[in-house]
């Protein structure tokens, strides 16, 4: 719109010939052009009501006022649609996250716990294992010592606990490699 310094519409668009030479002086939104001569703000609209955002400028010398407005309602729908959409996934990917730290966190309880029984049952069973006179051991598919009793020690020279997460070959000679391979094999076969 155009409006002369007085208040009066020059022209507009859209174009409405009623409202050519109406005057807008004393309504709040044109006291607020001529004061500040130029610069932008949201404000009802004061021939409609619709709350607009408007953009105006005094073009000094001349006693006119050109502004330009748009209802917010026009171009923040859209935003407002875009904003509940992300915050809606946002909130999603939130809960999922906190869903996820949940079940790792139970997770990892439970693996502490059956590790405590573990040890536990390992503390109860070592007095045994290592109270009876025979070579008791575990070795997985890989031949990796994980567990061995006292008997390792006085028969075999070789400490228990240096001999978990060792390979069966770095732990016996070849000569008693060869000896038990057979059992070995055996025991792999199932």
């Amino acid at each position: 719109y155009v409006f002369l310094t007085e208040g009066q519409l020059i022209t507009g668009y859209p174009y409405t010939p009623d409202d050519m030479g109406t005057s807008f002086s004393g309504t709040e939104n044109f006291e607020r052009f001529r004061q500040q001569g130029h610069g932008s703000f949201t404000s009802a609209g004061a021939h409609d009501g619709l709350e607009k955002l408007y953009v105006f400028r005094t073009l000094d010398p001349f006693p006119i006022v050109v502004t330009v407005a748009q209802a917010t309602r026009s171009f923040l729908d859209a935003w407002k649609r875009n904003a509940i959409w992300l915050g809606g996934a946002t909130l999603l990917l939130m809960c999922a996250c906190v869903a996820l730290a949940v079940f790792a966190e139970r997770s990892l309880r439970g693996q502490q716990h059956t590790a405590q029984k573990l040890r536990k049952a390992q503390h109860e069973l070592r007095p045994i294992l290592d109270g009876l006179p025979v070579m008791i051991g575990y070795w997985d598919k890989q031949l990796i010592n994980r567990m061995s009793n006292r008997a390792h020690h006085e028969w075999l020279g070789l400490d228990p606990e240096k001999m978990v997460g060792r390979h069966i070959n770095d732990l016996l000679p070849p000569d008693r490699l060869a000896l038990v391979q057979p059992y070995i094999e055996e025991a792999l076969a199932g």
